[in-house]
């Protein structure tokens, strides 16, 4: 009963299949399971069976060559019901508590690992990828793989282009992008505060003629230097200086795209003897591309993409070159 599970669990197809009475305590087993997940997430009960019928439907006419329902497609519940066993331990005999999760960037680490909504989202893509992988002809599958390849780019360009940001605020947009600007403009990423001639010979502090994000001027002309390296500002120095404030902002939605290419081809190298390695890079673009964070980065002008995209390339080159070591 386990075995054809596993083989699931990896795409592959094992030659025994579930007898009747495996296949039904199978299906209770994923019962028992679903209840408990829709009682810890609050929904409603009667949705376990109804949601059990659902999965089950495309097992209930996919058979295998000796007639088995092809229940082992929901093997990745098991994961999720096994996550609902350690949480009932955790918390009713050995007396731990779950916090709730806030979308803090450092949430805690109880609520990340016992929070049930992400791990019953896994487990269901997951069985689902089990049985598209199993009901659609392989030719149809490389076509969906581009197809999603090409839908989540050209998604992610319209979306990251489109809700660019045509301003900066606060520290780190501002001084990035001052620096850029310096940089194209005077060429050196120091900024000069006109006023702090005024005041330099004066008994006042210096601080509160600079901006937030600079220290104090190094020189009577005042020039200051950010708080922030300067690198990632040669882009937009670059942009700037062609394009004008146009380019400027466009600078991270082209440094995120580029991300995403880096990142599907980084997986690509890593599962080089898979043959799911397609599949694998495509996924690894879809969620980096669907992501929160990312969106952020993209949209606001600051260096995080550039610095994800060039750590990115750094381990792929990294990868090739150990794989195909050249004679210097």
């Amino acid at each position: 009963m386990i075995a054809p599970h596993l083989a699931a669990l990896t795409f592959r197809d094992d030659a025994r299949t579930l007898t009747r009475r495996e296949i039904v305590l199978t299906l209770v087993l994923h019962l028992a399971g679903l209840s408990a997940t829709a009682y810890l997430l609050q929904v409603p009960i009667w949705l376990a069976p109804f949601a059990l019928i659902l999965l089950s439907s495309v097992p209930m006419f996919l058979r295998y060559s000796r007639g088995g329902l092809a229940v082992q497609t929901l093997a990745p519940f098991f994961f999720l019901y096994a996550l609902i066993a350690a949480r009932f331990v955790f918390i009713r005999i050995l007396g731990g508590s779950v916090p709730g999760y806030f979308d803090y960037h450092a949430p805690d680490l109880r609520s990340t690992i016992f929070r049930l909504e992400p791990w019953f989202i896994c487990a269901l893509v997951y069985a689902l990828a089990l049985q598209v992988r199993l009901v659609v002809p392989q030719h149809w599958l490389h076509l969906g793989i581009v197809g999603l390849l090409v839908a989540t780019l050209a998604w992610a360009s319209i979306l990251y282009v489109g809700h660019r940001t045509y301003g900066v605020t606060g520290t780190d947009p501002y001084a990035y992008v001052q620096m850029g600007i310096d940089l194209a403009t005077r060429g050196t990423p120091l900024h000069r505060f006109t006023l702090f001639p005024s005041i330099v010979s004066l008994d006042v502090a210096w601080s509160p003629i600079v901006h937030t994000g600079y220290h104090i001027p190094i020189n009577a002309n005042g020039d200051a230097p950010s708080v922030w390296p300067p690198g990632g500002s040669f882009a937009i120095a670059i942009a700037y200086r062609f394009v004008g404030d146009t380019g400027l902002y466009l600078v991270n939605p082209i440094a995120s795209l580029l991300l995403l290419v880096a990142t599907g081809w980084l997986a690509w190298e890593l599962f080089a003897d898979s043959k799911y390695r397609a599949w694998i890079a495509v996924l690894g673009i879809v969620i980096l591309a669907t992501s929160h964070t990312l969106f952020d980065w993209a949209t606001v002008p600051m260096v995080d993409a550039q610095a994800a995209l060039f750590s990115v390339l750094a381990m792929g080159l990294a990868l090739r070159c150990a794989r195909q070591p050249r004679v210097m």
